[in-house]
């Protein structure tokens, strides 16, 4: 979970807020921001470092050690790492002085922000560096490695396309168990659907969002894990639920309504086929926007690699190394 101060921080830049960190850009250059306990981590997206550049920038932050309140600082994976006190140090910690430590607000940090990007661009450090080509001039945002990062628009599809290819293909007993989970999913989806039908018909088409997502997260619960026919399992099936829920609806409302109204009066002049109609239409896109919205964080999650739009981010499963 976020703290509120690192919450506070975000919502004073305008940063991307995440599940565990918040990101984004100040004077160019792109950050990183995640708490844990006492502390707040920062990671600058600063890619192929020389051996000089290094030492520059560390040299830079032993100077600012105490102002800063800052206990250590790394640099891998084209990432420079700050962890700073907040809001107060341990008490072995002697490089510090402990009563003069302070919560670190939204309004320090942003001051250090801005000491850090003057000292950066005055020494040329380039920050539109590509993660995965290594040239400048990027320009979109990506997470890479849990660190927000720049990347040229077509070296993040080369390598999304090439990393999700190489997704493990689930032997026919796991994948024939996550096609029954995604039916399964799909059935909670489907009673939802007739329920809403029933009862609000004019927003239950919303419901075709959750036999999508549904339908993802039961086929990985019941296969162990996603593979490469997850995406067009869950597609299909989402589409065919949609199919059986809307003639599932049809079907309760011909037989409650025809003894009162007639046959004719139910296809021309009662409502409820329009309503199920305009359902089983939208609720179809709103099927393929659940499949497609709970598939693709999934399998860039799996490389390390996230587009904005989709916020969630394991802070957890990250490593720290050793320091530099």
């Amino acid at each position: 979970m976020l703290s509120q101060d690192i919450l506070e921080i975000g919502k004073r830049l305008r940063w991307h807020v995440t599940e565990n960190s918040v990101c984004g850009k100040v004077n160019g250059y792109l950050f990183t921001l995640y708490s844990a306990d006492e502390y707040m981590d920062l990671y600058i997206h600063l890619p192929l470092l020389s051996k000089d550049q290094k030492k520059k920038i560390r040299q830079y932050l032993n100077r600012q050690k105490e102002e800063w309140q800052i206990d250590s600082s790394f640099y891998k994976n084209s990432t420079y790492m700050i962890s700073f006190f907040n809001p107060a140090p341990q008490k072995d910690k002697q490089f510090i002085n402990v009563d003069e430590a302070v919560p670190i607000t939204a309004e320090i940090l942003i001051g250090y922000l801005n000491q850090l990007t003057v000292f950066l661009s005055g020494n040329n450090f380039a920050g539109n560096v590509c993660v995965f080509c290594g040239n400048p001039g990027a320009s979109e945002e990506l997470i890479v490695n849990h660190c927000l990062a720049y990347a040229h628009e077509d070296c993040a599809g080369i390598m999304e396309k090439k990393l999700n290819a190489a997704l493990p293909k689930l032997p026919f007993v796991k994948h024939f168990c996550g096609v029954l989970g995604s039916i399964v999913g799909s059935l909670f989806g489907i009673a939802l659907f007739i329920t809403l039908s029933l009862v609000f018909p004019i927003i239950a088409s919303a419901a075709g969002y959750f036999i999508g997502w549904l339908s993802y997260l039961f086929y990985k619960w019941f296969a162990g894990s996603y593979s490469v026919r997850t995406k067009a399992t869950s597609l299909i099936i989402s589409v065919l639920s949609i199919v059986v829920a809307s003639a599932g609806v049809l079907l309760i409302k011909y037989f409650t309504q025809t003894a009162l109204t007639g046959l004719a009066s139910f296809f021309y002049k009662d409502s409820s086929v329009y309503y199920i109609g305009l359902n089983l239409v939208l609720g179809l896109l709103f099927a393929l926007y659940g499949a497609f919205s709970s598939i693709a964080p999934k399998l860039s999650k799996s490389i390390s690699m996230k587009r904005l739009q989709d916020p969630e981010v394991a802070a957890d499963t990250q490593e720290k190394p050793s320091e530099v």
